[in-house]
């Protein structure tokens, strides 16, 4: 389907029980937003781009994520895609870069996600929709989740989202994400 601007058919149905790749799958279609939350993705590896600069806007919460190793600019450019996915198992996630970049409607908690794998999330969720409480709440989410520290500096931004800066709760999950080598970058920084 990649760059197939009008395919918005019924696909729910479909046994993607042996898919390993959706790479660009619904990349660049302005029409697509049907409901695929049965989708078995327990086998998926590489989700990159895969609704990049549609339309979609479904709950996908109950996807199996937990083989996914790639979920770069997953949701860029996406308008309106704002749904629970802070519950997925990202425990194999290496590379969340660009994200949820201009992801402009996105608004949720990251509660159970861990950076305990990730390599790279530059630009994670620049320009993303945010609040400054949601972005509270996930940061702390993520030092309660992330156990290790990385073996070089990693760098997550959420512009233009401005942090609680005195809010101690956040303050200590900010500063011990830095610890961990996990540096938060937010409209103010």
């Amino acid at each position: 389907f990649f760059y197939e601007t009008v395919f918005n058919r019924p696909i729910g149905a479909w046994n993607t029980s042996s898919a390993e790749n959706m790479v660009q799958m619904f990349y660049n279609n302005t029409s697509f937003n049907q409901i695929i939350s049965n989708w078995d993705t327990s086998k998926v590896e590489f989700m990159t781009q895969m609704f990049a600069r549609t339309v979609f806007n479904q709950d996908i919460s109950s996807w199996d994520t937990s083989a996914v190793r790639s979920m770069f600019a997953m949701f860029d450019a996406n308008s309106v895609f704002n749904q629970p996915i802070g519950i997925w198992d990202i425990s194999s996630l290496t590379n969340m870069s660009y994200m949820l970049d201009n992801a402009s409607a996105f608004d949720q908690v990251l509660s159970n996600w861990t950076l305990n794998n990730v390599n790279s999330a530059v630009m994670f969720a620049r320009d993303s929709g945010f609040t400054q409480t949601n972005f509270k709440n996930t940061v702390i989410a993520f030092d309660n989740n992330t156990s290790q520290t990385a073996d070089f500096p990693k760098y997550i931004n959420f512009s233009p989202v401005i942090s609680p800066s005195t809010d101690n709760a956040y303050l200590t999950a900010f500063f011990s994400l830095e610890s961990k080598n996990f540096f938060i970058r937010d409209g103010d920084n």
